[in-house]
């Protein structure tokens, strides 16, 4: 791998030494891609305390939330293992998780400056875990200054503190830092009960920049990141597969993430990351009813990442890339090891864009995945656009099994690679003076989906699958009235053909309505409706000692109404507050995880420039 990754970036650099083509940056992605952009404005005007929420409002995302494992998020109709999440450019994941998810918890709203939801296939620029779509996150501000944000907010059983500080050391180098602490006692998701259980999230995030280190017009980028989640949670009943409550079932999850970037403007981005997850779950015999648990699962993500802009010219341009993941499971339980695995995979593309006139452009790439060096499979992906009016795109991805999914007590080692072939077309235009609408229709196809079923259960592939549907989008933005109005709906049909029933947890209507006004120079609130529709959701029963069943369940739809507002006493302070479901509705993200009841939270932001 590392001799692809030197060839392509001496080939390149010869390339431009000896044309001295003048390029500019763009953005990694096809521009016939559905996009979602959530920008650092609307995230701090929000006050929203998880990614989770701010997520779980776009057209056919869905987010679900169980006992034991982090949010699962699924957009449209592609598993929690298809999304890619890119912070600052790297992968962040856990590969020791089942689906190589993310703990959407811990990551700190404060720290982010902007959010990409890219919808379809990524699989040709990013790889399989792109295989439904990518979430990119940014960090680091674009302008580098000295200041410092300080937010506090509390509420019921919640409290926390964050801590944010930019340094402009000199003109071409700047530190960014941002410390986050909360303390909280969550209401159990048991139906019925009102027993509360103890959180306490640490969220560490560094960031340091500088240009022209070792050659000009070269930036550096250096960012490590560490979080901590200890908690205590509840479990499930054996029988009915519901939430219970439990006493000392502790659970907690660390991790540290670190990596180095290397760019050019107009040439190269280079990145080294290295992740690694430790989780932990104990209780004793007694509070278990007889049933002790003492599991640990060690994650190791190492990643490299070259992109290199080829060639450009006022009508063709072409990008070039490489990338390396080495992925470790480590997992033992009652002392035992049970699995210490590890594998590792390449991938080499090239995508090119042809603009024949100022409104049309033509793209087309193509992805040789490796394994070991060797071809495992061959990914493309299309797309056409007309001056941002008309999208069209259709790509095809492929997807490993998870070292969980292949070596966990539910494992299985035979497991085949997933595959997808997806279309999508979109209108997008200006309705009215203020308003602008975007309509999009696509279509996944699955081979050889993996999933839990079974008895016992165990991970299985699906011969075929599908899933299509249909977003509509409409935005509404009055400057000299100050209010802005979000409109998303999101509708599919998410099919397993094997069984002729729904894949489990998508969510076949999801809909928002996001209000947004400033009554003044001081004054602003906001209102969100979501909608989430009724889905199919699978569950465990657990018949001692190892025994898993796989049940069916048919969830309900519900409707949530959150509320916030701020007030800025003056420029530097602003004082906000945020009512979450303040109409009490019961619903489930998942089969007998019971969410109730209103949540408020109040809190400040002061901030020094």
């Amino acid at each position: 791998m590392k001799y692809i990754l030197f060839t392509l970036l001496f080939v390149c650099l010869k390339a431009q030494a000896i044309q001295e083509i003048e390029v500019v940056v763009a953005d990694q992605s096809f521009s016939s891609s559905n996009k979602v952009v959530i920008t650092e404005k609307e995230i701090k005007k929000s006050h929203v305390n998880s990614i989770a929420t701010l997520l779980s409002t776009e057209a056919n995302v869905a987010i679900s939330s169980s006992n034991f494992t982090p949010n699962s998020i699924y957009i449209r109709g592609g598993d929690t293992s298809h999304v890619l999440f890119l912070i600052d450019g790297i992968p962040f994941y856990d590969p020791s998780t089942i689906q190589r998810t993310v703990n959407l918890s811990t990551l700190n709203l404060r720290s982010i400056k902007k959010i990409e939801i890219i919808k379809g296939s990524q699989s040709v620029l990013y790889g399989g875990q792109a295989l439904a779509g990518v979430i990119k996150i940014e960090t680091f501000p674009t302008d580098i200054k000295t200041s410092t944000d300080f937010t506090l907010q509390g509420g019921e059983r919640f409290g926390e503190v964050n801590l944010a500080q930019q340094i402009k050391l000199t003109n071409v180098q700047g530190f960014a830092g941002n410390i986050k602490a909360t303390d909280a006692h969550n209401i159990s998701p048991a139906k019925g009960s009102s027993k509360t259980y103890p959180q306490r999230l640490t969220n560490v995030d560094l960031t340091y920049i500088h240009r022209d280190l070792f050659l000009p017009e070269y930036e550096v980028l250096l960012k490590g990141q560490y979080t901590d989640d200890q908690s205590q949670i509840s479990t499930y009943d054996n029988g009915t597969g519901v939430s219970a409550d439990t006493e000392n079932f502790n659970a907690q999850t660390s991790a540290v993430n670190y990596g180095v970037v290397l760019r050019k403007k107009d040439l190269l981005s280079l990145s080294f990351s290295q992740q690694e997850t430790d989780r932990k779950y104990e209780q004793d015999a007694i509070s278990a009813g007889g049933f002790a648990t003492d599991e640990t699962y060690d994650g190791l993500l190492q990643a490299i990442r070259l992109d290199v802009k080829a060639f450009e010219s006022a009508q063709f341009k072409i990008d070039t890339g490489a990338s390396f993941n080495h992925e470790e499971l480590y997992y033992k339980a009652s002392g035992v090891v049970k699995a210490d695995q590890f594998q590792e995979y390449e991938g080499v593309f090239v995508k090119a864009a042809y603009k024949p006139s100022e409104k049309v452009v033509a793209e087309a790439g193509v992805r040789q995945e490796l394994s070991k060096m060797k071809l495992v499979a061959d990914t493309y992906q299309l797309g056409l656009s007309y001056a941002d009016f008309v999208k069209l795109e259709h790509s095809t991805g492929f997807k490993s099994p998870s070292l969980y999914q292949q070596f966990s007590t539910r494992g299985n080692p035979d497991l085949k690679s997933e595959k997808v072939t997806t279309s999508a077309a979109t209108v997008e235009d200006r309705i009215a003076e203020n308003t602008r609408g975007a309509v999009t229709v696509f279509t996944s196809k699955y081979e050889n989906l993996i999933i839990a079923q079974g008895t016992p259960s165990k991970y299985q592939n699906v011969s075929k699958a599908e899933t299509k549907g249909i977003e509509v989008y409409l935005n509404y933005d009055n400057t000299e009235q100050a209010t802005k109005v979000q409109l998303s709906f999101g509708y599919q049909e998410p099919k397993d053909f094997s069984t002729n029933t729904w894949l489990v947890r998508r969510a076949l209507r999801t809909a928002s309505l996001k209000i947004n006004h400033d009554m003044n120079d001081q004054v602003s609130f906001g209102t969100e409706v979501v909608h989430t529709g009724s889905r199919r959701d699978q569950y465990f029963t657990f018949t001692p000692p190892t025994t898993f069943a796989t049940e069916n369940a048919t969830l309900p739809s519900y409707t949530v109404v959150h509320i916030v507002g701020n007030y800025q006493v003056r420029n530097d302070l602003n004082l906000f507050a945020r009512a979450e479901n303040i109409l009490g509705q019961e619903y489930q993200p998942s089969y007998g995880y019971y969410i109730d009841g209103p949540v408020v939270r109040a809190g400040l932001n002061y901030t020094i420039e």
